[in-house]
């Protein structure tokens, strides 16, 4: 696969990071189910986990957080390229972003002893709705 090539196609490049982002998603929504299970603290009681929407949202937080580091990349690129302030604002925008995915990441809750929170579909729809916007910008900032 030559990578020059495809960098001069937006659409190539955008698909290529969007099958990266799923394929890197699945499996770490397949990790995550396959070994782990939520922690409960003392007296608490896990009723009403929802493995569904709780594997939805490991899956979009890491397709986001894909997103974003392959923005980043395209955006250091440009800023090496022309030295733009607007640039360095964007990228700067984007680690942000990125700093906020990784916060919301389910692991690092878990890592750090918090239960997940039952909340249905409202568990991963925000994280459903940045990964449409993600990959638009993507592509519009590839294009």
């Amino acid at each position: 696969m030559n990578f020059q090539k495809i960098k001069q196609e937006p659409l190539k490049l955008t698909l290529l990071v969007f099958t990266i982002a799923v394929i890197i998603s699945v499996i770490m929504v397949y990790v995550v189910t396959s070994f782990f299970t939520p922690p409960v603290g003392p007296g608490q009681h896990m009723t009403g986990f929802n493995w569904f929407n709780f594997s939805l949202r490991i899956f979009f937080v890491t397709f986001n957080i894909v997103f974003l580091v392959a923005l980043l990349l395209v955006y250091l690129g440009m800023y090496l390229r022309i030295k733009a302030r607007f640039t360095l604002g964007l990228m700067i925008f984007i680690a942000v972003l990125l700093m906020q995915s990784v916060m919301s990441y389910p692991l690092l809750h878990f890592a750090f002893g918090y239960s997940a929170h039952t909340l249905g579909p409202f568990m991963f729809i925000p994280e459903f709705l940045e990964s449409i916007a993600l990959t638009i910008f993507f592509y519009l900032s590839v294009e």
